[in-house]
């Protein structure tokens, strides 16, 4: 089901962009109802969870949103659980409600759905609709984070720093913080590059940190600004430059990844 949900959802984007160029996005939505008022579960999803809760093809209608997502998610789509979880979660034409966006991204998540995953992870690790719980905040973030959810690697990586759910353990947390940097998390930069300046969890590298503080920065961590500054009072003019390159090397690899995933970029 999730497969063909996947699909639905691709040609809706791809009939929309045509049709905003044609004036025909009004029949794309026709022909989608019809199917959602035959009981279809995935047009169901894809009318309330991404037609109406984005505006594509029809006004933007909260209200309408939950209501074609519930219709889908209690026929077990995972997609619109999810969808459903998160307008609970943020009052969106329904009352705001942390035990029924809980409720609802549990049933996504074991269903395997990486975003429902991170997101009940989370409620966990914060105590919101759920008992904050550690252990199973981590256990739900590994989850997402296992299937290539960047802010599940980065959320995992803050929990191995900080030894919450697990043993406090630096190795692992520089380990998933690099998995989320090279997706191009900029918070998970900026830690992998202060790790490495410090030496936890890594070896110490002053250039390798420099680089990771460049890209950081570049990508709207500003905190990194200070922590560069410093590092430039202790680097030569030549280990800047190697760090410069490096931070390019880096950016490129990453862009490359996203279209071609490889295995981690390691330091030289």
């Amino acid at each position: 089901m999730m497969k063909r949900t996947f699909e639905l959802l691709l040609t809706v984007v791809l009939l929309c962009g045509e049709g905003m160029a044609n004036g025909q996005e009004s029949e794309l939505f026709k022909a989608m109802k019809i199917k959602a008022e035959q009981g279809d579960a995935v047009a169901q999803a894809v009318l309330g969870g991404n037609m109406y809760y984005f505006g594509e093809g029809v006004p933007q209608d909260y209200v309408e949103a939950a209501k074609w997502s519930r219709k889908a998610a209690e026929q077990g789509n995972a997609w619109a659980q999810c969808r459903l979880g998160t307008m609970y979660y943020k009052g969106q034409g329904v009352p705001q409600d942390y035990v029924e966006a809980a409720k609802w991204w549990r049933k996504a998540a074991k269903q395997g759905l990486a975003e429902a995953q991170f997101n009940l992870g989370e409620r966990y690790h914060r105590g919101e609709g759920v008992p904050q719980d550690y252990a199973e905040a981590v256990k739900w973030i590994r989850k997402a984070a296992e299937q290539g959810d960047a802010s599940g690697q980065f959320n995992l990586g803050n929990m191995y720093r900080k030894g919450e759910g697990v043993p406090q353990d630096y190795v692992e947390a520089a380990k998933w913080f690099r998995k989320a940097a090279e997706q191009g998390i900029d918070k998970a930069q900026l830690a992998l590059g202060v790790m490495y300046s410090l030496g936890i969890g890594v070896p110490k590298n002053f250039i390798e940190s420099y680089a990771w503080l460049l890209l950081a920065k570049a990508n709207g961590a500003e905190e990194a600004s200070q922590m560069i500054s410093n590092l430039e009072k202790l680097l030569t003019a030549e280990q800047m430059e190697k760090g410069q390159a490096r931070a390019l090397e880096l950016r490129r690899l990453i862009e490359e990844r996203k279209e071609n995933p490889k295995p981690s970029v390691e330091s030289p």
